[in-house]
């Protein structure tokens, strides 16, 4: 019988080096790994890219969940696109939300970054965009690759991505891109996004720097330095029905009624929220 809780593993830009997570899944046997995008190795680096299947077999022959977003290196060239896009589809999450294994845990996931050409939200979620969804690019433009989109845009983020998940609501937002914590790095776009979809945290990477805080709304954020693995214990009820978040105190509280903060437990940073 499962217990109330369900142990998630965060994991920041991997880069290629999944080492640090395999030994933390190890130790921590998490319920769920969430990987937050740049999956392999550059693509003018000495070493092999390893497709990303072989690079987390580990994981998942001991029947660990493991979702992952893109990041904006995952679209550096055919070889790196094929290795994650192609290696384990099933896994890829964006612009959609999944309910976490054994949970009612929502989870919503935007990867990519956002790009001037397509969509580039500074100020607020509501910013023009030069165009709307990926249809609206290939209606307007010639360019294609394999048919489809051009390489780079693979990792663009489209309005159309990010409204979906907005509309659908989820506890955690995934997302490659950083919200305003990141000051001039980061988008209120996407604190507003958040805030929308009754989330609870934000869990980000590309700036491979480690973060934790509270937004001016009261989300909380999570920034992961790269290869960081970051390890949080939520009730296995979702804890955000109906998109409600208490004004005072947007903590998760667990089960026992109690409510942990941010601690260093070994190499996998900790949280109980």
């Amino acid at each position: 019988m499962k217990n109330d809780d369900h142990n998630i593993l965060f994991y920041g830009d991997p880069h290629g080096n999944y080492d640090p997570l395999i030994t933390a899944c190890h130790e921590e046997r998490p319920d769920t790994v969430l990987i937050v995008g740049d999956m392999t190795g550059p693509k003018d680096g000495p070493d092999r890219i390893v497709p990303i299947r072989e690079a987390i077999a580990p994981l998942l022959r001991d029947g660990i969940e493991v979702i992952w977003t893109h990041g904006n290196h995952d679209t550096d060239s055919e070889e790196i696109f094929d290795a994650t896009f192609g290696s384990y589809p099933e896994g890829h999450l964006h612009g959609d939300v999944r309910t976490l294994a054994g949970s009612d845990l929502r989870i919503g996931a935007l990867g990519g970054v956002f790009r001037g050409t397509i969509w580039f939200p500074e100020m607020n979620y509501e910013d023009a965009a030069r165009f709307d969804s990926p249809e609206h690019f290939l209606s307007e433009t010639t360019s294609r690759w394999r048919g489809d989109l051009p390489l780079r845009h693979w990792s663009s983020i489209f309005p159309s991505d990010a409204e979906r998940i907005r509309k659908l609501g989820a506890d955690i937002l995934l997302t490659h891109e950083a919200p305003s914590s990141m000051t001039k790095h980061g988008f209120m776009a996407l604190d507003q996004l958040a805030d929308d979809m009754g989330a609870q945290m934000i869990v980000h990477g590309h700036h491979h720097t480690t973060f934790r805080g509270q937004l001016m709304n009261g989300l909380h954020v999570c920034g992961l330095a790269k290869a960081e693995p970051f390890r949080i214990k939520l009730p296995r009820k979702e804890i955000c029905p109906g998109a409600t978040r208490d004004s005072d105190d947007t903590r998760a509280t667990d089960h026992s009624g109690e409510m942990a903060g941010l601690s260093t437990r070994g190499y996998a940073h900790y949280a109980s929220l």
